[in-house]
């Protein structure tokens, strides 16, 4: 890492995401990284010193809190007090001046039946020698805090809906579109502030290179990676089926093996850390029942186990109780044999991913299927990489989910290099390690190949 270069972040997205929690250890995080921390222990004049490379977040909401009491006055009364708390986070920053900072807020609020947005308020201030002008808080962000990078967090609805207690209730397809407007302005946002003269990558194909979505239960080293790591490292989407192995200890346990090794190597987007589909899974269960219930549960057993410690949110998945059936029905039907909102919202995000990587590798897509039967979520997922020019590796077993057929995927030809299907018997460990590490040292091969047309330059 450059030494003089100062990291300045903006983390959005909508409330109930733990954002506190998230940036306190992902700041934790950052200090154990430094292995010169533990020498300045007995120091003091060392200390004072590293005090200026000390990761900090900043939340510009602090001083409108109680949330509820700001969000009920008029949109313009509100105005000087949002502008007073984000000036007031950014001033803090900037006197502190550590090495790595995040400015924490939402850039809209949900309230009501209404989307509100202070990005777009002009914001009158007194300059100079008492002179009035106007300013906003797109202009303190760009021009007082100068971030480098956004980044917008994300976790299953579901939870979200729980967490928030501030008097307010959203029902989840409101969180849906919330999660959806917080993106669109981040992306616009960044979009506009990170300007680059020569940028290092092609905008077309990584659209998203300055203000990627992350979900909080990724590992704490997914994030350091992503946004301090070095430039030359890949980001990969990890493709693999999901339904036909959840329910099946060893079949996880594989597939855990496979995500823990490609993450050790790589920055890895894992599908498994936002996992929403439980909620049309209940839909589907009980639509045709007699006796439909008000109110349903998610228990442990229906999210894929992620210990806390491999979280960015330090928090094991638990059972989330009442859950309206209305507002799982809301989200979940499917008109005219179309998929259902919450099935759009997965594959659109998934997609996302895949846009904000390097390539796809997708692992065992016919899990144990003699008859070549795909995963559908991961032939879409090949699909869309093939549609955005992703590279794209598929490890294969033969032996136990049958023979390797082009046709059957039913995409495009298929260059041979990004094949591996030579080692056989993937669920034993020992083969599926000799598989990925073919896989890794493919990735490395390719990485120097391919052109800036395809790939961020490294």
């Amino acid at each position: 890492m450059d030494r003089s270069q100062r990291y300045r972040i903006v983390v959005t997205g909508h409330a109930g995401l733990q954002k506190e929690t998230c940036l306190t250890n992902l700041c934790q995080y950052i200090y154990n990284q430094d292995p010169t921390w533990k020498n300045f222990a007995e120091n003091e004049e060392a200390q004072k010193n590293r005090e200026k490379e000390l990761a900090q977040w900043y939340e510009a909401e602090k001083n409108l809190k109680p949330i509820v009491q700001f969000l009920t006055t008029e949109w313009y009364e509100q105005i000087p007090k949002w502008y007073y708390s984000i000036s007031t986070a950014i001033a803090r920053c900037n006197s502190d001046n550590p090495k790595y900072a995040f400015l924490s807020l939402h850039l809209t609020y949900r309230w009501k039946s209404d989307f509100i947005s202070p990005v777009s308020w002009r914001i009158p201030i007194v300059g100079e020698h008492g002179v009035r002008k106007e300013t906003s808080i797109f202009e303190l962000i760009k021009n007082e805090f100068k971030p480098n990078c956004f980044i917008t967090l994300i976790d299953d609805i579901h939870y979200v809906q729980k967490r928030i207690k501030r008097g307010i209730y959203l029902r989840l397809r409101e969180l849906l579109n919330w999660r959806n407007i917080e993106t669109i302005f981040t992306d616009l946002m960044a979009r506009e502030i990170i300007c680059e003269s020569s940028p290092t990558y092609n905008a077309l194909s990584f659209p998203f290179e300055h203000s990627p979505v992350v979900a909080i239960r990724h590992p704490s080293k997914m994030f350091f990676d992503l946004l301090f790591g070095k430039s030359d490292l890949p980001r990969i989407y990890a493709s693999f089926p999901i339904s036909r192995t959840r329910d099946n200890k060893i079949f996880r346990d594989e597939i855990d093996r496979f995500r823990n090794i490609l993450l050790s190597k790589f920055v890895v987007y894992d599908p498994l850390t936002i996992d929403e589909r439980p909620l049309q899974g209940i839909y589907e269960k009980n639509v045709e029942s007699e006796n439909i219930k008000d109110h349903y549960s998610i228990s442990m057993d229906d999210r894929w186990p992620i210990p806390a410690d491999r979280t960015l949110c330090n928090e094991e998945p638990k059972e989330v109780s009442e859950i309206s059936w209305d507002e799982i029905k809301e989200i979940s039907t499917s008109p005219q044999k179309e998929k259902s909102e919450i099935d759009r919202s997965i594959e659109s995000r998934d997609f996302r991913l895949i846009d904000q990587s390097d390539f796809l590798v997708a692992y065992r897509p016919c899990y144990k299927s003699a008859n070549f039967n795909f995963s559908g979520g991961t032939r879409d997922e090949i699909k869309y990489a093939i549609r955005r020019s992703k590279p794209f590796f598929i490890i294969h077993d033969s032996e136990e989910d049958g023979p390797f057929t082009p046709k059957t995927f039913d995409i495009e030809p298929i260059n041979s290099t990004f094949i591996i299907d030579e080692i056989k018997s993937l669920s034993k460990q020992e083969n599926q390690e000799k598989a990925l590490n073919i896989l890794i040292d493919r990735i490395k091969e390719i990485k120097s190949e391919l052109t800036a047309e395809r790939l961020r330059n490294f």
